[in-house]
């Protein structure tokens, strides 16, 4: 819309109203519609620039292909690792990255797959919780199956499903380490190991062996 300038004392002079007295001009200009009155255009507020912060000053820390190396490295001169694998790329690099060490110096690696089961009820047959054992049970040994494909049966490697209770994974695991004679604990794909945050957590806080990954 084109903004006209207005001349009010012409208008005041022109206009009448019944008694013929002329209105001011402060009062036309009040009575003018709001149309005919010119406002200058409103300024719009230039938007703030935020700066992200980096991720290191935030205290958050990706993971890089370098932590994984020092992980593998780290594990890798373990006289008998044993090894938490769930099926993932990072684990099937990592599991055969480590059985080539061992082969090389002669020791030993224990893989094993965790089936996480429920407690069944005691007031009747809880064929649930039955049905859901059974089921985690198959998929751990279908886990092992694939890691024993990615490491070609070396006679060295042994292979088991470790069962824990929900919420008992860590200590379960922790457990097992020492009755194999275990040294070190390696995660092979830490979010993918069948172990939450928390778990992993008191896992690291509470085994009598070093974890790594």
């Amino acid at each position: 819309m084109r903004s006209e300038t207005i001349d009010w004392s012409a208008l005041s002079r022109e206009a009448k109203i019944s008694s013929g007295t002329t209105l001011p001009s402060r009062s036309l200009k009040t009575c003018a519609p709001s149309c005919w009155i010119s406002t200058p255009p409103r300024r719009h507020a230039r938007p703030s620039l935020v700066v992200p912060r980096p991720a290191s000053r935030l205290g958050i820390h990706r993971a890089k292909s370098s932590d994984k190396i020092d992980m593998v490295t780290t594990a890798a001169a373990s006289a008998h690792p044993l090894v938490l694998y769930r099926p993932s790329a990072r684990a099937d690099d990592a599991l055969r990255r480590l059985c080539q060490a061992a082969r090389g110096r002669g020791g030993r690696v224990t893989v094993l797959a965790l089936a996480v089961e429920e407690r069944p009820s005691s007031r009747c047959c809880d064929t649930r919780s039955l049905l859901w054992n059974r089921i985690c049970g198959d998929m751990a040994r279908e886990d092992l199956a694939r890691a024993a494909r990615v490491v070609d049966r070396h006679p060295d490697v042994d292979f088991g499903v470790i069962v824990a209770r929900g919420g008992r994974a860590a200590e379960a695991l922790a457990d097992e380490a020492l009755a194999r004679g275990a040294d070190q604990i390696v995660l092979a794909d830490a979010r993918k190991s069948g172990l939450g945050a928390l778990e992993r957590r008191r896992l690291r806080r509470t085994s009598p062996v070093p974890v790594s990954g």
